[in-house]
């Protein structure tokens, strides 16, 4: 359903920023992978492409504030999607950096298994704030405005 949604913006020809269709393509292409690690590791991109620029702090710590001040509604729901989306991308950077030992294997595929709805649904949620909730108040919609909004609204 989401991915009609959006193919109905794209062809409507609603202005959308190059990162955000960037993010979509991403975000539609995991539809297309079978392999649930590289599923999680291409809407861990996508959301890369939303919320990471370069900067002296954690990839981790900079994708899940952003995302976090994004959807979060008050303090303690921005601590919790924080928390998660950190552990998320811990998975991500085990899947891809391979360092688990061999008796965790087995751990690290079931639990691939279970985040991998949460980090898709986490994503959709995002993608959906961008596109068509766009009641954040920014009148030109691109990267640097919208790290501005997000640091500016903190928790």
């Amino acid at each position: 359903r989401d991915i009609e949604i959006i193919h109905k913006l794209l062809i409507k020809k609603v202005e959308i920023p190059s990162f955000i269709k960037l993010a979509i393509e991403s975000f539609e292409v995991s539809y297309e992978i079978v392999n649930n690690k590289l599923k999680f590791i291409q809407l861990m991109i996508c959301l890369e492409i939303l919320f990471n620029r370069s900067s002296n702090e954690p990839i981790s710590h900079i994708i899940s504030r952003h995302l976090s001040l994004l959807l979060a509604q008050n303090k303690k729901e921005f601590d919790d999607l924080t928390k998660r989306t950190k552990k998320l991308y811990n998975t991500r950077s085990k899947i891809v950096h391979g360092d688990v030992a061999p008796n965790m294997v087995k751990k690290l595929n079931e639990s691939i298994v279970n985040e991998l709805y949460e980090l898709e649904e986490i994503t959709r949620r995002v993608l959906c704030k961008l596109l068509w909730e766009n009641n954040l108040g920014i009148n030109e919609l691109n990267r640097e405005n919208l790290f501005e909004y997000l640091n500016g609204k903190g928790f």
